[in-house]
């Protein structure tokens, strides 16, 4: 993911950045005069203290609210890097290595809640089809879908074979090639919130997280005060 440069940030992030990059935390700003989904990125200065760098795309900072709404008042941390002339009109921009937001309230999420230990589906074979269900009002996107199966202990595939043991289907009646070729081959089609269901996932109880992705805000660090 890249991040947009603002002003003599491009400057600072290059005297901050190692040849291993850098450590970026990412915060909403709710009182950003421009947009109020805005999501700021801040890198830590030789000093300790953090710099303002840029801010997420604004149609990327809108999949990633409800992340910290989730998180409530927790920061998300990610690795950076200076990425040169990738930015905006060839200029240099930073890549976020940071998960999509289906992944990241994947593994937020099963940090508080535990899947059903005797649930049907570990180890089987599952493949997905289609998007739409919510998790913590973050739509489960491919990539999120994949890792919670794999958290929950199922082998998740990219595609149908004679060897996968269930379609898991957002709208099983969609006609998607997943779904086609389950039927062809006589696999079940499962409706994914069913799928959800069964693997111990609750979405009406949904807590508070403490993922690897997220940090706690410590008062008055985004000016230096402690």
């Amino acid at each position: 993911m890249m991040c947009a440069f603002h002003g003599e940030a491009v400057r600072l992030f290059r005297s901050l950045s190692s040849g291993s990059g850098q450590k970026a935390v990412l915060m909403p700003e709710p009182d950003n005069r421009y947009d109020a989904n805005a999501i700021a990125v801040y890198v830590w200065t030789a000093e300790g203290q953090v710099a303002l760098v840029g801010y997420l795309a604004r149609e990327t900072a809108v999949l990633y609210h409800p992340i910290f709404a989730y998180l409530g008042g927790k920061v998300i941390l990610c690795d950076s890097a200076l990425a040169p002339g990738r930015g905006g009109g060839g200029t240099d921009g930073v890549v976020l290595h940071l998960g999509t937001p289906g992944e990241l309230i994947a593994e937020v999420w099963t940090d508080d809640h535990p899947f059903r230990p005797d649930h049907a589906w570990a180890g089987k074979k599952v493949v997905f089809s289609g998007f739409g269900v919510l998790l913590s009002g973050v739509v489960l996107d491919r990539d999120g879908q994949l890792l919670l199966a794999r958290l929950a202990g199922c082998v998740a595939l990219p595609r149908v074979t004679k060897k996968v043991e269930a379609c898991i289907a957002a709208n099983p009646n969609e006609v998607t090639t997943n779904v086609t070729k389950a039927r062809e081959y006589g696999i079940p089609i499962i409706a994914e919130r069913d799928f959800w269901l069964e693997v111990g996932v609750d979405e009406a109880a949904l807590g508070k997280s403490r993922g690897r992705w997220a940090q706690p805000v410590r008062p008055g660090w985004a000016s230096g005060r402690d």
